[in-house]
């Protein structure tokens, strides 16, 4: 096939053993991370963050005003920089 030739020659990201360790390591401190969140807050980022929705979508979605949903991200932000701080190698 044309296209098969051409994709063989670029390297796979995930052939790094030591890569694929790390990105499994992160999945794992951000589902902990995750975890430890309220169920409201937990919904709402999982929503925003990882579904993609919109602050309307979610108020409607959850039946809570669009601000409501603004403050419990926020404040689900908040407690997981501080869960995962220390997965930042820079600290300051």
């Amino acid at each position: 096939s044309k296209g098969g030739e051409v994709q063989r020659d670029v390297p796979d990201e995930r052939a790094d053993p030591e890569a694929e360790v790390l990105e499994a390591q992160l999945d794992s401190d951000v589902q902990r991370a995750l975890m430890v969140l309220s169920v409201d807050l937990r919904a709402v980022v999982v929503l925003s963050d990882i579904e993609g929705y919109s602050y309307e979508e979610i108020g409607e979605m959850l039946r809570i005003p669009v601000g409501t949903v603004k403050s419990r991200l926020h404040r689900a932000r908040k407690t997981l920089a501080d869960r995962l701080r220390h997965l930042n190698p820079r600290r300051t």
